[in-house]
């Protein structure tokens, strides 16, 4: 996606929510405005998030992923996605 084009950023952290994630991701991907970037933030899990996370992105290029090697904070996750935001307004 362009960066010109994307009017909005949605910022995710994860932490160890391989139960939840398909349903935030699909719920978000589903909506009917579509000029927005998706930046997940993975914080370190150890379950599989990650996994499910990237192969989300594997096949949508609106995700960005970040990801943390170890988990540094849900404030943390959330201040590194808005550094990686392009959208004029984000949603946390």
């Amino acid at each position: 996606m362009d960066n010109r084009n994307i009017y909005f950023s949605i910022i995710v952290p994860a932490f160890n929510v391989e139960k939840y994630i398909h349903r935030a991701i699909s719920s978000i991907l589903t909506q009917s405005f579509q000029t927005f970037e998706l930046i997940i933030v993975n914080d370190g899990s150890s379950d599989n998030t990650t996994s499910i996370i990237k192969e989300y992105a594997k096949s949508n290029k609106k995700i960005i992923v970040i990801d943390h090697e170890k988990n540094e904070s849900q404030h943390i996750a959330r201040m590194n996605g808005v550094a990686a935001a392009n959208g004029k307004y984000m949603e946390l």
